[in-house]
C-alpha cells in the first residue's frame, strides 16, 4: 500500500505523520495511537477542502514518482539480467548429427561468437524414481574441472549411454525432478561428467573405434582419429514435461 507524509500543526509546531492511502478510494489509514494523539489536528487537516485538495495532489505526485522509480528499477533489473544471460546453443541430435560442425559452431570456429553452453534437447529419456523423464543435457567447456565418467559425443548420439544414464539416475531424487518441472531450472550434477568431442582443431583425419568384445562379430563405431578429441563436460540437465 502506498505511503506518504502529511504535515499538521500541533501546539505551534509542524509535525510530519506517515499515512498509508488508497488512491482509488481516497481512504487514508493512520495508526490508532497516532490518530488518538492528534485527533483534533488530523480532523482539521482532512476537513479543510484546501488541505484535502493539496493532499490529493501530493499523493498523486508521489504515485507518479513511485511509478517512475519502479519503472527505472525494473529496467535496471532487465538490463542486468540481459547482461548476465548465458549465451546458449540449443539443438537436438541424432545419429546423423555432424559432431565437428556442431562443436565448431559452439566454439565459434565458424566465425560467429562462441557460445557458453550447448544444450542438447531431448537428449535422454530415462527412469527416475518410478517415472520416465525427458532430459535436456547441458554441456560446457571442461576448463580443467574435476569430472567423473567418460563418454564420446559419438557414443552419446548413437545411444551408447548406459553408464551415463546410471550416473544421472543417481543425481536426481523425485523431489529434484518435481522442482525442475515446476521451476524450469537446471539441476546441476554433483560432479561434471566427461564428454569428449571433436572439433576442427582435432580434425587431422577420420578413424573408427572397434569393439572386439565379441571376436566373431566385432562392432565398429565411427570415431575420431586415434581418439583425438577436446574435453567438454556434462554439467547438469533440464527436465521437460512430456
Amino acid at each position: 500500500m502506498p505511503s506518504a507524509d502529511i504535515s499538521i500543526n500541533s501546539n505551534g509546531k509542524e509535525i510530519k505523520i506517515k499515512v498509508c492511502y488508497l488512491e482509488e478510494t481516497h481512504w487514508v489509514y493512520i495508526p490508532e495511537t497516532t490518530y488518538i494523539k492528534y485527533k483534533e489536528e488530523l480532523d482539521e487537516f482532512f476537513s479543510s477542502p484546501k488541505q484535502s485538495s493539496e493532499k490529493n495532489n501530493e499523493l498523486k505526485e508521489k504515485d507518479a514518482v513511485d511509478e517512475e522509480i519502479n519503472t527505472n528499477n525494473v529496467k535496471k533489473m532487465e538490463d542486468i539480467q540481459e547482461k548476465e544471460k548465458t549465451r546458449d546453443l540449443v539443438t537436438s541430435i541424432s545419429e546423423d548429427t555432424h559432431t565437428v560442425a556442431l562443436m565448431d559452431k559452439f566454439e565459434g570456429l565458424d566465425g560467429e561468437k562462441p557460445y557458453e553452453r550447448l544444450i542438447l534437447k531431448h537428449a535422454l529419456c530415462t527412469i527416475i524414481g518410478e517415472n520416465f523423464e525427458m532430459l535436456d543435457l547441458v554441456i560446457e567447456r571442461s576448463r580443467n574441472r574435476d569430472f567423473q565418467g567418460d563418454i564420446t559425443f559419438t557414443e552419446l548420439k548413437k545411444g551408447f549411454t548406459s553408464d551415463l544414464v546410471k550416473y544421472i539416475q543417481n543425481q536426481f531424487t523425485e523431489q529434484d525432478v518435481q522442482r525442475c518441472i515446476e521451476t524450469g531450472e537446471i539441476h546441476l550434477f554433483s560432479k561434471p561428467y566427461l564428454l569428449r568431442a571433436q572439433n576442427s582443431r582435432n580434425r587431422r583425419g577420420y578413424g573408427w573405434e572397434w569393439d572386439w568384445t565379441n571376436p566373431y562379430s566385432p562392432s565398429v563405431v565411427e570415431g575420431t582419429f586415434y581418439g583425438e578429441t577436446t574435453n567438454y563436460v556434462l554439467v547438469g540437465a533440464y527436465i521437460r514435461e512430456w
